[in-house]
């Protein structure tokens, strides 16, 4: 991902801890559990933490709005497998302040320097503007890719976890009410799911 170029961009300011609150906001979760078996389908993803991952040093750099649109397919069967197919098409908005970025540059070159285009590695693409005062620096990330991902799952109270062979196991809490699903994952990311 891009955080990792950022944050070797970034100049190191003061630490500053911005942790998420679990309930509220627009991507505020209350675990609640409930029944998981079915098919899926992913309507918009949001970042429960105001600070974007790579930048905890940088008081002031935030998410703005952030949505992933599929389709993305996510079926949970009663035999606690699941799989994960489609197309991922996510749109997301960091703001940086330049007080946060290469002070040996001027603001608008320190700004145009976070500009990205994929790679065959990193298939994100960023675009970044300065604003009129000069004080924030805002990219906008745009990030297209195919996937298919098949595991099994276990569920612990309001808790599941996905296991991705020879990969990873990914934590989720998780709340099902009516057809909706809201899961949010260790990374922050809060996905909002209904069911087909």
């Amino acid at each position: 991902m891009k955080y990792s170029i950022l944050a070797v961009i970034l100049m190191a300011c003061s630490s500053n801890s911005n942790g998420g609150d679990s309930t509220g906001g627009a991507c505020g979760l209350s675990p609640c559990g409930g029944d998981l078996v079915g098919d899926w389908t992913q309507i918009n993803v949001c970042l429960a933490d105001a600070q974007p991952p790579g930048l905890s040093n940088c008081p002031g750099a935030a998410f703005g709005e952030q949505k992933r649109l599929g389709p993305v397919a996510f079926e949970l069967t009663a035999d606690l497998k699941f799989i994960s197919n489609g197309v991922d098409n996510m749109g997301s908005f960091v703001i940086i302040p330049v007080s946060c970025l290469d002070k040996t540059l001027s603001a608008s070159l320190a700004c145009y320097n976070l500009n990205y285009n994929n790679t065959p590695t990193d298939p994100s693409t960023w675009a970044c503007t300065l604003s009129s005062d000069q004080s924030t620096c805002t990219c906008q990330e745009t990030l297209v890719t195919t996937s298919l991902i098949d595991g099994t799952y276990s569920v612990s109270g309001t808790t599941f976890v996905e296991h991705i062979p020879g990969v990873r196991d990914i934590t989720f809490d998780y709340c099902v009410q009516g057809n909706t699903m809201k899961m949010r994952a260790i990374n922050r990311l809060m996905y909002t799911m209904v069911k087909q």
